[in-house]
């Protein structure tokens, strides 16, 4: 309803004639079923597959220290050509995609 309404994107690496995006927390339904998710598998999970062993050693980090930076759905048009995002780099230390 939000990428039928127009609402996008202000800062995006898509072409919007081929996907559609939106901010999830355009998306209130959305914004607190990832926040549960986040808190309940994500970031545990990211937590000890990358930040266990570094945080035994001093470093890494622990699942209460991540945060999520920005959070995007993105709908993919492949009869517009809209197959994927273009290759890009992100600031983030994690980059997560959950398809």
């Amino acid at each position: 309803a939000a990428m039928a309404a127009g609402s996008s994107s202000s800062f995006t690496y898509t072409r919007n004639e081929r996907l559609g995006e939106v901010h999830v927390h355009d998306l209130p339904q959305a914004r607190e079923w990832l926040r549960a998710e986040l808190r309940r598998s994500l970031f545990p999970l990211l937590a000890e597959r990358f930040g266990a062993d570094a945080a035994a050693a001093g470093g890494g980090f622990r699942a209460e220290e991540l945060a999520v930076y920005d959070a995007l759905v993105i709908r993919y048009d492949a009869a517009k050509g809209g197959t994927r995002q273009p290759m890009h780099r992100d600031a983030a230390l994690l980059s997560v995609n959950i398809a």
